[in-house]
């Protein structure tokens, strides 16, 4: 019998509970960002990361971040993004879970 990838996807999803959105803090305002992904964000956000986030962010919350006064550097949005999949995920990019 093969492999149901979508009977264990949904029973990984309802033993974790879902995320509904994933809320962060920066430059001392609060953003929110979906509580899911996909692999066609995967994809972006490895190829295209500033244009995934502006995505995910939709443009107000890019405005605010943009214009929060604190400065956004390569490796603030790094540990954005990986926390942001741990959540989402479970795990973090790059690495297996055991």
């Amino acid at each position: 019998m093969p492999f149901d990838l979508s009977a264990a996807a949904a029973e990984k999803r309802t033993a974790d509970g879902p995320v509904e959105e994933y809320t962060f803090t920066f430059g001392g305002q609060d953003f929110t960002l979906p509580g899911t992904t996909d692999l066609v964000f995967l994809d972006e956000v490895n190829s295209r990361p500033v244009t995934a986030l502006k995505q995910l962010l939709g443009p107000e919350q890019w405005e605010r971040l943009a214009s929060c006064g604190e400065h956004f550097a390569v490796d603030t949005m790094a540990l954005l993004v990986n926390d942001w999949l741990k959540a989402v995920s479970g795990s973090s990019p790059g690495k297996s879970q055991d």
